[in-house]
């Protein structure tokens, strides 16, 4: 079984900055699909934990271009 307790405070800190970086990117991906209506993404996003990898590909691949939708793209 896994030691929490021997972790160093330099694998405590890459942790925290790794676990902020999901969380905020998860929370930024699961405004845009609701606001996209995009409800099961929004599900998804919202009940696995993936660290991040289910965020960016909604972000990067399946997110609306909001300059399509604004009629600015040629």
């Amino acid at each position: 079984m896994f030691d929490f307790n021997s972790l160093t405070s330099t694998e405590w800190g890459f942790i925290g900055i790794v676990s902020m970086f999901a969380l905020v990117l998860k929370g930024y991906a699961l405004w845009k699909s609701a606001q996209a209506k995009h409800q099961w993404w929004f599900i998804a996003i919202l009940v696995l934990n993936t660290l991040g990898i289910l965020p960016i590909i909604y972000l990067l691949f399946f997110q609306p271009d909001p300059l399509v939708k604004r009629g600015k793209r040629k």
